[in-house]
């Protein structure tokens, strides 16, 4: 859907479609987007093309342009909503390693 989207030279619905995307999948499955939906996502933020088709012409096309507000508050507001994914994988990751130490849940580990 991202890529529809960036092809349609529709960058702001692209970032906003990463968010629903991101949302979907940490509330249904606890998983985090494919790498190749987070490549397409750093690709849109920064605007860089990195030779891909009608993907880099489109983010090519809309680069060139000064982005619009409404553009750059999908920028922010996904900037954020990953800053809030990631403060929270690192919480988790941190409980766990509480636990693991605390002896609260054994450490099944081979090495």
């Amino acid at each position: 859907m991202m890529r529809l989207y960036v092809e349609n030279g529709r960058r702001a619905k692209a970032l906003q479609q990463y968010q629903v995307c991101c949302q979907a999948l940490e509330s249904e499955l606890a998983v985090t987007p494919a790498a190749e939906t987070e490549a397409l996502y750093r690709r849109l933020l920064t605007g860089s093309d990195g030779g891909h088709g009608q993907e880099a012409a489109a983010l090519n096309e809309n680069s060139a342009n000064e982005p619009t507000l409404q553009e750059a508050t999908a920028q922010l507001q996904a900037a954020v909503q990953t800053m809030q994914a990631a403060q929270k994988s690192l919480e988790q990751a941190m409980a766990l390693v509480a636990r693991l130490k605390s002896g609260e849940i054994r450490d099944w580990g081979l090495g």
